[in-house]
């Protein structure tokens, strides 16, 4: 990334560069995976830590993915200086990033498309730089064998639009996320904001695809107290007896509020 950022004018230390770069691409894949293997080993404390150490990784290869891309050959003189002119401008605004992941798609989607796709004041081989600037694995390798060409990005485009925007497909997600949610184990803080989060995120995605999700309370609320050990599910229904039939939202509440007691008490017991 050094060696990009200094000597870009250096015929022989750009061409060892542009060589060397794209093995970025595997060794980030398998940095993210042994990451995400640590982050379900280590204890709560340790988070920010381990956090910073991601940052610092996403750094270094989002900024060699942008010197390469830089650095490349360009199609032409001329749609390489209208490439630079308009990336100038687009640095100044905040490109998502999309890996592949269908459950970021809509985020990725409704960014990208604001701020590149109908930004009229860059040309089409820019917004397809950018584009590729903004994706990376199994999404990059979608359009990587795609020439970067203005007549090629619309095509770019509607490839990966046509890939990712399945309405089916993110929903089947969100459906297995939220029942294939393992019940709980034990009765810590950890747990019921893993339970609380996944529930919330999920739903948010139905609701963003326009599924009726307020009709669906008795379904929610149903799945939610069979994810509950015995005790939280004995102490909810203690605190509820005068409803006949207590709501998704009242549940999560009362998970809300236990999370914050456990979390009280795990504080106390610790000084």
């Amino acid at each position: 990334m050094a060696l990009g950022q200094a000597l870009p004018s250096d015929p022989i230390q750009k061409q060892i560069f542009l060589e060397r770069a794209p093995d970025a691409e595997e060794i980030y894949k398998e940095f993210k995976s042994t990451h995400n293997t640590i982050i379900g080993l280590i204890e709560e404390q340790d988070f920010e830590a381990h956090d910073d150490i991601r940052l610092k990784a996403d750094t270094a290869y989002y900024t060699t993915r942008a010197i390469f891309h830089q650095l490349s050959p360009q199609p032409s003189t001329e749609s390489s200086e209208i490439s630079s002119i308009s990336a100038l401008k687009l640095n100044k605004l905040a490109l998502p990033m999309f890996s592949g992941n269908h459950k970021e798609w809509h985020t990725f989607f409704d960014l990208y498309r604001t701020t590149g796709h109908e930004n009229k004041s860059l040309s089409s081989i820019a917004k397809y730089q950018y584009l590729l600037m903004s994706l990376s694995g199994e999404a990059f390798n979608l359009l990587k064998g795609f020439p970067v060409t203005d007549a090629n990005y619309e095509i770019a485009y509607k490839t990966l639009k046509g890939r990712y925007q399945n309405k089916r497909h993110l929903a089947t997600l969100y459906f297995n996320e939220i029942v294939h949610l393992k019940p709980l184990k034990d009765d810590s803080s950890k747990s019921l904001r893993i339970l609380i989060d996944t529930f919330h995120e999920n739903i948010e995605g139905f609701r963003n695809l326009s599924f009726p999700v307020d009709k669906w309370d008795f379904l929610l609320f149903n799945i939610v107290l069979q994810k509950l050990n015995t005790p939280t599910k004995t102490t909810f229904e203690a605190e509820h007896t005068a409803y006949d039939i207590p709501t998704y939202k009242q549940l999560v509440d009362f998970l809300e509020k236990r999370a914050k007691a456990l979390e009280s008490v795990l504080l106390t017991s610790s000084r």
